[in-house]
């Protein structure tokens, strides 16, 4: 089992739903390169009457905020552990993205705080306060945070939601007026914002469709209780997928619903219209499978391949599972290489997808870029050059850690000073006191190879990563590429020898 750290998350919660105040520079919008252009967004700040979350003992007298966050194009499910040092209120840590995001972020300060936008590669820092609920924003992201926190909300929306799921006399056709009527009047408030407000060209970009997306999502999310049958009734969704434009991704929504686009009943009678299968072999079964995104364009009256609808199709190539039944990475990115010539026409999509059909069979073998934590990065396995070398992530609180390191000791004796390979045992002082971790290293890991990191080279290092719990391996090749991100051993490490 992995020993979840979750205090972070709501850390970053409070500071995304604050009315803040920042600078006033206007944001370049990306082109679709530089928008899936993975990368580090640093997040920093401080909590101002914050009440304390944790317990006394040892580092774990700070509270622990927690941002979850997914995969736009995969779908795979992932989070991140912000501390928060409750004494003097300040954080700073630093979490992948593949393209920019509005995330929520939740924690034991405070909770109904308002979404953070981030972007890799740029900072955003916030102090909050938690009695008066007031926020401000600073950095490169300043602004566009700005725009998004005093944007007006739909009023009505939680008491359609409250009324679907506990009222039994409300009917699918009284939430479709109700919502009709509450999302009017606020597109016409949005609508005043847009108009009255200086705002950032990324602010503007993304509000001018959040009703569209919230619309599209609310109606996919509750497609059992609404029941739509025609294209009309469908209309949200089809409004959605002609917004065609990458920034869909930077909506608070998109995530949910391409999931529920994915995995959706209109899909499913789509697929129903078209017939069984009778395809020879998995290619074309998963060809036969696409055609649904077909019949689904032609039912709602939408040409080509939206980004939405390509999302919802990378999403069931990978999180569905289909690219898994392949037998090996040749036929999966076969797979991959028939679909996308009709159904994946973005490029940065289709690599995302081709890049989790080699990670599925552990073929991911890709160089270290020279961001700052790259270099750090390679200062630390220079010392290792011409090895296969494992970095073994762990925390002193982490029962887990500790069960492994005393099950595998003999095996790691026995293998010391190989000139093959080897493997390191990182923490750092964020999640790991310097009292626990010279008593593990005397009790567990005396002779091995083992580093101790400050703050910054260690937030970053598991930020690239996406270290979310513990133990958790990183597999690297002899001239310090990586070779697998999520590295299991073997119980006689045969796989790290191979």
């Amino acid at each position: 089992m992995t020993l979840r750290i979750n205090i972070v998350f709501s850390f970053l919660v409070l500071l995304t739903m604050c009315g803040c105040r920042g600078n006033q520079e206007v944001l370049k919008v990306l082109d679709n390169e530089e928008f899936f252009t993975s990368g580090l967004a640093e997040v920093s700040g401080k909590i101002d009457n914050a009440r304390r979350a944790g317990s006394k003992k040892a580092h774990f007298h700070v509270g622990n905020l927690l941002i979850y966050k997914d995969d736009i194009i995969t779908g795979e499910s992932q989070f991140r552990s912000f501390s928060t040092d409750f004494d003097d209120a300040g954080f700073r840590d630093w979490l992948r993205l593949t393209s920019p995001r509005i995330l929520t972020v939740k924690g034991y300060a405070a909770n109904d705080l308002p979404d953070v936008y981030l972007e890799p590669g740029k900072s955003l820092t916030m102090r909050f306060d938690a009695e008066t609920g007031e926020c401000l924003f600073s950095g490169e992201l300043a602004q566009v945070n700005n725009d998004l926190a005093r944007a007006p909300k739909m009023a009505d929306l939680d008491e359609i939601n409250r009324k679907m799921e506990n009222d039994s006399s409300f009917a699918p056709a009284e939430a479709r007026a109700m919502y009709e009527a509450s999302d009017s009047v606020w597109r016409k408030e949005l609508g005043a914002y847009l108009e009255s407000s200086d705002l950032s060209v990324v602010g503007r970009r993304i509000l001018a469709n959040y009703p569209v997306f919230q619309k599209a999502y609310w109606l996919m999310l509750n497609e059992k209780f609404l029941e739509p049958e025609s294209p009309e009734d469908y209309t949200p969704l089809r409004e959605a997928l002609l917004t065609d434009d990458n920034y869909i991704m930077a909506q608070k929504w998109p995530s949910g619903l391409v999931k529920n686009l994915a995995s959706s009943s209109l899909l499913s009678r789509m697929g129903e219209n078209a017939g069984k299968s009778t395809a020879r072999d998995y290619k074309d079964a998963v060809m036969k499978y696409m055609k649904r995104y077909d019949a689904m364009n032609m039912f709602l009256g939408v040409s080509g391949m939206p980004v939405l609808a390509q999302l919802a199709v990378s999403r069931t190539l990978c999180k569905g599972g289909l690219l898994e039944k392949a037998k090996n990475v040749e036929e999966a990115l076969a797979i991959v290489d028939t679909v996308a010539t009709s159904y994946l026409p973005n490029p940065e999509v289709r690599k995302g997808v081709e890049r989790y059909a080699r990670q599925i069979f552990r073929k991911d073998r890709y160089e270290v870029r020279d961001t700052p934590e790259g270099k750090m990065l390679k200062g630390l396995l220079a010392k290792y050059a011409g090895k296969r070398v494992v970095l073994d992530f762990w925390a002193s609180l982490c029962p887990p850690c500790l069960k492994e390191m005393a099950a595998t000791r003999d095996v790691r004796v026995k293998f010391r000073d190989n000139p093959d390979w080897v493997v390191v045992y990182v923490t750092g002082e964020e999640i790991t006191d310097r009292e626990s971790y010279d008593k593990v290293v005397a009790e567990y890991l005396e002779g091995d190879e083992s580093l101790y990191l400050d703050h910054e080279m260690y937030g970053r290092l598991t930020a690239m990563f996406d270290v979310g719990g513990y133990p958790h391996k990183v597999l690297f090749d002899r001239d310090g590429a990586v070779l697998q991100e999520r590295y299991v051993f073997t119980p006689d490490w045969k796989g790290v020898e191979e």
